[in-house]
């Protein structure tokens, strides 16, 4: 049951970092970081208000946990940003054709203390988390969170559809 909860866990927290790392791929040029902001708000209000309401959190214990949650995504964007470098720089290697198998090694290498760190990161939220909270409201905040994601999942996809179906 833990292994699970743990997964669904780290499944939302990867997705909320993708959507929010992704936001400025979506917005304008010129507002880029305007367009961030203005998602990041919205993603911690609606967090805000879930752990009020749904969880049934009091305003010092949703406190507590909108600021544990917050204390490990600023970890977790630092590790994400060194994996995404990374991964560009992969990226790189394959376009162009290249051979040099260190640099591939030393890239991969990287990658790979990132997944571990991030995975790290996220148990040791999750341990956090479960000292803060009963098993039912942590239950329920995960409940809540996944159905979330899946919410964002789907506006994604709908924003991206639309983006192609625009003439050029």
């Amino acid at each position: 049951m833990v292994v699970v909860m743990t997964r669904n866990w780290f499944r939302y927290l990867a997705f909320l970092c993708v959507l929010a790392l992704s936001a400025p791929a979506f917005a304008q040029p010129n507002g880029a970081q305007a367009k961030r902001a203005e998602v990041e708000a919205r993603l911690k209000k609606w967090r805000a208000t879930i752990l009020r309401k749904e969880v049934g959190l009091d305003e010092k214990k949703a406190t507590d946990i909108e600021h544990t949650l917050d204390k490990y995504q600023v970890e977790r964007d630092k590790v994400q940003k060194d994996m995404r470098q990374q991964q560009k720089t992969l990226r790189a290697l394959f376009d162009l054709d290249s051979s040099d198998q260190t640099a591939y090694s030393k890239s991969l290498q990287i990658v790979r203390e990132s997944t571990a760190k991030l995975q790290a990161l996220r148990l040791a939220e999750f341990d956090e988390l479960g000292k803060q909270l009963s098993p039912k409201q942590e239950a329920k905040l995960l409940r809540l969170m996944r159905q979330m994601e899946q919410k964002l999942r789907d506006a994604v996809r709908r924003f991206k559809k639309e983006r192609n179906d625009e003439p050029d």
